[in-house]
């Protein structure tokens, strides 16, 4: 169970709020599928060929948006730290991972926050397929594409399509900032996507062997490269000439038609140039397609967010993006219109702060430990990660930041309002977002933590004793009525949080 302490707080302040919502126009090294498999199990209308088109585009951008709420739920031994030390920041960037790679098929993804649930019972449970049934995801978190957050020593990430729901090891997202695209993998699952090797499985038929070619003076790394491994010939045969008698892409594999054919485990085969980073598939002349013609695998595409392997996963294609939109905008696939919200919350904060800043305005000695600690307000605005951002104080004046699609959070002090152009939603618009006009200043107490007293005879001389007080000493209220008589005094009074206060006296011995 997580436990939160709240401070007592002094609030004096006059508060003024404005509401002012104008609309104007509403790669990597990548680490995915290391151990295990993906743990994911077709629907019958991802099976069914009728129902999708064979029309390649490259060209999303007049498509209607499509945006989706994704929570994230962390599960923790019941002390509450995560062994793989998972923060907001590892969830945060996994949303900005989602929608770097699924932007340009204009699909979307909304951060609305995690929980941790810290309970050693769900956390050494071997048996993980009842997260979902346990945590009551259906009931409590259905307006939402639901991501768990599970141990570690669980091998392999996994989606269930009708429910939308993700789990994933801790590891997975341990990497993320150094390109762990496990996420991205399964939510192409929750978007109707398939394995590319999909129907394939081992044989006894020995491929080929551990070694990377040397080509001219160009070093390679066999680093990645499985040793030799026993695999079959897939179900789907080379060829991408629709009118072949021996073209079947759009019916077996992944049933997307500029995905190339490949079977299980292929994708582990490859070598890396370590001078300019370009990566090679290992093809063997043995090993062909079914059609009777003697083709080789020699386009797999090892770099496909849908493919096992360890290097680095950077792409969909755009028959995946089609097939996408697609499965989400097909009517008879209900598990997706209730996970959707509008574009307009894009430009929302995903947290705001409304408390004190780090402008100390005075500070008093209470007399009683205490000093009480006078801020200014603040009221932050938290902007999810991941976009191109253009960040404006009013719609006539250029904008006064800029962020490009990464891991760096946008954070603002929000006090009128804030502009905000997404790139990647629309280029030439500004939706303003409601902000807090405050005065005053927050106060809280602060317990004191140490303090001095500096004794002098003569203020201008500058010859002094010093003396060092504990947190007891300098929270002493009889403290002057114990200093010597007929000298000057300086007392210092340090918080446990750093702030100050000091005061110069003369003790007489009246």
């Amino acid at each position: 169970m997580l436990t939160k302490g709240i401070s007592v707080y002094h609030f004096y302040f006059f508060m003024m709020k404005k509401l002012i919502i104008i609309l104007l126009l509403l790669p990597f090294l990548a680490y995915s599928q290391i151990t295990g498999s993906c743990d994911f199990i077709p629907t019958p209308n991802m099976l069914d060929a009728s129902k999708y088109s064979t029309t390649l585009r490259s060209d999303f951008s007049t498509d209607d948006p499509i945006v989706f709420n994704v929570y994230y739920h962390l599960i923790n031994p019941s002390d509450g730290i995560n062994p793989d030390g998972i923060t907001e920041d590892h969830i945060l960037a996994s949303i900005a991972q989602l929608n770097i790679n699924f932007n340009q098929y204009n699909i979307f993804y909304k951060y609305r926050g995690y929980r941790t649930i810290d309970d050693d019972v769900l956390y050494y449970d071997t048996d993980h397929s009842q997260y979902f049934d346990l945590l009551n995801l259906e009931t409590d978190y259905a307006d939402s594409i639901n991501v768990m957050i599970i141990p570690t020593y669980v091998a392999a990430g996994g989606a269930l399509f009708q429910e939308q729901y993700v789990k994933m090891p801790a590891w997975n997202f341990a990497n993320i900032l150094i390109g762990n695209t496990t996420i991205t993998h399964e939510f192409g699952h929750l978007a109707g996507l398939m394995h590319p090797f999909r129907g394939t499985s081992a044989s006894s038929e020995t491929i080929f062997n551990d070694v990377c070619p040397p080509i001219l003076d160009v070093t390679y790394s066999n680093e990645y490269l499985i040793t030799p491994g026993t695999y079959t010939s897939a179900s789907e045969n080379v060829t991408r000439d629709a009118n072949s008698s021996y073209f079947n892409a759009a019916v077996t594999g992944d049933m997307v038609i500029d995905t190339p054919a490949q079977f299980y485990h292929a994708t582990y085969n490859f070598c890396k140039n370590l001078t300019t980073g370009e990566i090679t598939y290992i093809s063997h002349p043995d090993i062909i397609d079914n059609s009777g013609t003697d083709e080789p695998y020699i386009d797999v595409d090892i770099q496909n967010f849908m493919a096992y392997g360890y290097m680095g996963k950077i792409h969909f294609t755009n028959g995946q993006g089609v097939r996408m939109r697609e499965t989400i905008l097909d009517p008879t696939n209900t598990e997706f219109t209730p996970r959707m919200t509008v574009v307009s919350a894009l430009y929302e904060p995903y947290k705001n702060y409304l408390g004190a800043g780090d402008i100390v305005i005075s500070i008093e000695d209470l007399g009683n430990g205490f000093l009480l600690v006078c801020r200014n307000i603040v009221n932050l605005d938290y902007f999810q990660p991941g976009f191109d951002y253009d960040f404006y104080l009013d719609a006539n004046s250029d904008p006064f930041d800029s962020f490009t699609a990464g891991y760096d959070v946008p954070i603002f002090n929000n006090t009128y309002q804030i502009g905000t152009k997404i790139y990647q939603l629309d280029d030439s618009s500004i939706v303003f977002t409601s902000g807090v006009c405050a005065r005053g200043q927050i106060c809280v107490e602060e317990a004191i933590g140490s303090g001095k007293v500096l004794t002098f005879t003569n203020y201008n001389n500058p010859n002094y004793t010093e003396q060092t007080l504990d947190s007891i000493q300098a929270s002493d209220p009889n403290l002057i009525q114990q200093l010597e008589n007929n000298k000057y005094h300086h007392i210092e009074k340090t918080s446990i949080k750093g702030n100050k206060v000091e005061e110069t006296i003369y003790k007489t011995d009246n």
